[in-house]
């Protein structure tokens, strides 16, 4: 290979979700990858909403939250490992208002162009997921070029009373114009996004459809009977049934109440970080919140699972979405009943089972518990050995390599 082929070196600015958060994302797992052998400066999130105080969960959420912002702004650049550094920026809190993100989009600017000069990162490659306000430090600073990844669909995701949706939405998709048109490229993570953004956006180049992978090594070590089985979880009664993931009030609890009730012999174990309201549930003897995991533990929890579940409530921000967990799930041999979700079914309708309502999703685990085998098992994994994060953040590297030959040119 020629050297003017090699890989240039490169400096990248993410900005993704809140770095001491204990949650994986794609961003994480995409950047991560990038930034070995290269530096790294990941932006913390501006909140797009005020944190809701409807329910006791959420309060106590919601003050979970200002605590760790506090405690984040105290430190507004950190070196949490050799070659990157994380900014906490400061904001106004101003929600849902172009003239607000305006503002907090000119004040961010500011931020990340000083953390830059004190870091000497220059002309960085920009990737950003979840956040619209990367678009206003795009426009300002000199990059390498700017990539954005849709994991969700952003205006289907308002969690907001009925009053303001309809202004947040519109608010959203204007912002997912503006990406479209102003990104180097647009990374979707389930085709149902793809579909949207172009018939919105207009055909465009730009525009990728681009799946999640997994982390297969990590998932699969649980397999291998090499990982301990974490104290908190020994002596559960089986068959246990299982989720891992943030605990919101997107998740339909009416189905994990269906499932206690109908077989109070099962244990019902939610692994993960409470933000929605799950006091109703509390009178269930065999349900079980253990609370968020650090991510390289996760496995080791999971293991102790029987079936997996995803259970959310049937929006149109879940069934636009490619759920990360499932792929996870199937690394570790799991059998995965789901709530129907497009993606999912049409990648993975031969191996995870499809329910279509409450009852049919509690026959459907009863099945999976009756049926499952080591060879079933086996197949779950062998099914996504290849769709590991590397060649995700490989393809992602060759695109920026084009682009930036392109615009050298």
């Amino acid at each position: 290979m020629s050297r003017t082929a090699q890989p240039s070196r490169f400096d990248l600015l993410c900005f993704g979700e809140d770095w001491y958060k204990s949650s994986y994302t794609s961003t994480r797992q995409i950047v991560l990858r990038l930034a070995v052998g290269r530096r790294l400066l990941w932006v913390n999130p501006l909140p797009v909403r005020a944190p809701s105080l409807a329910g006791r969960d959420e309060r106590h959420a919601a003050l979970r939250k200002i605590q760790h912002k506090l405690r984040t702004h105290l430190r507004p650049l950190a070196r949490p490992r050799p070659g990157v550094w994380v900014l906490s920026p400061l904001y106004l809190p101003v929600f849902l208002d172009a003239r607000g993100d305006r503002l907090n989009g000119a004040l961010l600017t500011a931020q990340v162009w000083l953390a830059l000069r004190l870091l000497g990162l220059r002309r960085p490659l920009i990737w950003a997921s979840s956040t619209y306000h990367a678009l206003f430090v795009a426009r300002r600073l000199a990059h390498r070029g700017f990539f954005y990844r849709f994991a969700d669909k952003n205006s289907a995701f308002t969690d907001l009373p009925p009053e303001r949706a309809a202004r947040a939405r519109a608010l959203y998709e204007t912002y997912d114009r503006r990406l479209c048109a102003e990104a180097d490229r647009v990374y979707c993570a389930s085709r149902a996004i793809a579909e949207d953004l172009r018939a919105r956006c207009g055909e465009s180049e730009r525009i990728v459809y681009q799946p999640h992978g997994v982390d297969f090594a990590h998932f699969s070590a649980a397999g291998t009977g090499a990982l301990p089985l974490p104290e908190a979880l020994r002596g559960l009664p089986h068959p246990v049934v299982g989720y891992f993931g943030s605990l919101t009030n997107h998740n339909d609890k009416g189905i994990l109440r269906r499932l206690a009730e109908r077989h109070p012999d099962w244990s019902l174990v939610l692994i993960g970080r409470v933000i929605g309201d799950y006091s109703e549930l509390a009178d269930l003897p065999n349900f079980r919140l253990t609370g968020a995991v650090p991510y390289a533990e996760l496995p080791a929890w999971a293991q102790a699972f029987d079936v997996a579940i995803m259970n959310w409530i049937e929006t149109e921000w879940i069934a636009s979405s490619f759920p990360v967990k499932v792929q996870e799930y199937l690394a570790l041999g799991l059998p995965v009943v789901s709530v129907r979700i497009r993606e999912v079914a049409e990648q993975f309708g031969d191996l995870v089972r499809i329910a279509e309502g409450p009852d049919d999703f509690v026959r459907l685990v009863e099945e999976e518990l009756r049926t499952d085998t080591p060879a079933k098992r086996a197949a779950r994994r062998e099914r996504v050995r290849d769709r590991d994060w590397s060649q995700i953040a490989a393809a992602v590297l060759a695109d920026a390599e084009a682009i930036h030959r392109g615009k050298s040119a």
